[in-house]
């Protein structure tokens, strides 16, 4: 686990929006957190799942990015549990993965739409999406 910060306002000047990243793969989440960081984001990193809900509930992230494949607890495992958690039954978790989980898991309801982010992650695109997600969470 890693934390990196940074200072990316929307909504609120001088807030760092929270990103937690779940994947079993180092490289891929210290190249999201690196990413993320740039971006101004404050990124908390995590590559064993079965963490996730101990680690969310200490980081308050306000986006989780969830790889979907990954050994011990998969990605639909940790979205359902989660989701049992009233802290983060609104929080936007978006799948990032090389494989789109099965249909009926890939479009959760709380998040703004579009699917899983495929990998390879152009990040150009994951900061839409998360920008994206930040902002339905604040209309909402």
């Amino acid at each position: 686990m890693g934390q990196s910060t940074g200072s990316f306002a929307m909504g609120e000047p001088n807030k760092k929006h929270k990103i937690l990243v779940i994947d079993d793969e180092a490289e891929v989440t210290e190249m999201v957190a690196t990413n993320l960081t740039e971006h101004g984001y404050e990124v908390e990193t995590l590559t064993k799942p079965r963490a996730a809900a101990e680690v969310a509930l200490r980081f308050k992230p306000d986006v989780i990015l969830l790889d979907y494949i990954m050994p011990k607890a998969s990605g639909s495992d940790v979205l359902h549990n989660l989701r049992r958690m009233a802290r983060f039954a609104k929080t936007p978790i978006v799948f990032v993965s090389a494989v789109a989980p099965p249909t009926g898991n890939n479009a959760d309801p709380t998040t703004a739409g579009g699917g899983p982010v495929q990998k390879p992650v152009e990040m150009a695109d994951l900061v839409k999406r998360i920008e994206a997600e930040l902002k339905a969470l604040e209309d909402s």
